[in-house]
Parts: C-alpha cells; sequence; structure tokens
C-alpha cells in the first residue's frame, strides 16, 4: 500500500512539474514574442529575465545583461539617464509605477526615444513586491514628429512677426 501511495505522489509531482515547465514556456514564448521591450527586475534593479525584442534592438546576448543592475547595462547612453533609471526603480520598489521617456543607444544608429515604464509586481492580489517589471516602447518617430511640428510653428510664428514689421 505505501508504495503505491509514494509512486502516486511522485507520478503528481511528475505531472506538476511537467505543467510547470510548459506553462513557463508559453509565458517565455509570450513574452518574446511583443513588440514592447520587457525586462523583469529584482527589488534591487538586478535584469533577472529579458525578453527577445529587447536583445534584437540592440544585438545584445543574455548573458550580457542578466545578473545585472539594469543602469549597469550597455542600453543607456550617459550617467543621466542611469540616474533616472535607478530613481525609479527606487519609486517602484516602494509600490509605484512610474513612467518616462528615456535616451538609449541605439547600438551604431545614434540613439532612440524609449516610453520606459518601471512598475512593481506584487504577489497574489495585492500582496508583497515580489519583482519589477520594466517595458518600454521605442517613441523616436513620434519625438521627431513633435520636434519638427514645433520648429515649424516656430517657423511660422518668426515669419509673421518679420512680415508684421515691414
Amino acid at each position: 500500500f505505501r508504495s503505491s501511495v509514494m509512486k502516486d505522489a511522485l507520478s503528481r509531482l511528475r505531472s506538476t512539474s511537467n505543467q510547470l515547465r510548459a506553462s513557463e514556456a508559453q509565458v517565455r514564448g509570450l513574452i518574446d514574442n511583443l513588440f514592447v521591450f520587457v525586462g523583469v527586475l529584482g527589488l534591487d534593479g538586478v535584469l533577472r529575465e529579458i525578453n527577445q525584442a529587447s536583445l534584437l534592438a540592440s544585438g545584445l546576448k543574455r548573458e550580457h545583461v542578466l545578473k545585472r543592475p539594469l543602469w549597469d547595462t550597455p542600453w543607456w547612453v550617459d550617467e543621466g539617464e542611469r540616474r533616472k533609471l535607478r530613481a525609479a526603480v527606487r519609486r517602484a520598489a516602494s509600490g509605484e509605477s512610474v513612467r518616462y521617456d528615456a535616451k538609449l543607444d541605439h547600438f551604431g544608429a545614434g540613439t532612440a526615444t524609449i516610453d520606459i515604464q518601471v512598475s512593481p509586481l506584487r504577489e497574489h492580489s495585492g500582496g508583497k513586491i515580489s519583482a519589477l517589471v520594466m517595458s518600454g516602447v521605442d517613441v523616436s518617430a513620434r519625438v521627431l514628429a513633435m520636434s519638427d511640428l514645433d520648429r515649424s510653428r516656430q517657423d511660422r510664428k518668426s515669419t509673421r512677426l518679420n512680415s508684421s514689421h515691414v
């Protein structure tokens, strides 16, 4: 009888373990197929996981960035951007979602403007913060278009002022 109970328990354990691996693979596939940049950080800002889009955009490999503080990775263009990220991580670790535009190295193509959000990931419904989720979308085209629009408005305003003085 005891042998039968042990075999049954081991079988259930193997089944649960297989289901967990399949679930993890499905989540990994989902995250890797997102168009946005996604990373999971510890509360200390150390990068635990990153999706494929983040790596493809930079040509980096997982081993270049995982297990390092996110601000120590090659994406950030300067110390000012690193400071903003460290502040966002501190705020998110205290329970706040933080969103801002950051300049990142676009690896050979200059810089890119990324709309970044760092948010707490809570255990269960509203429980303890267990990790942080960083996501980002490249908004470089939007920023450039807004800059062009502002320049055009300034040019038009300047032209009107100059023509009224003639």
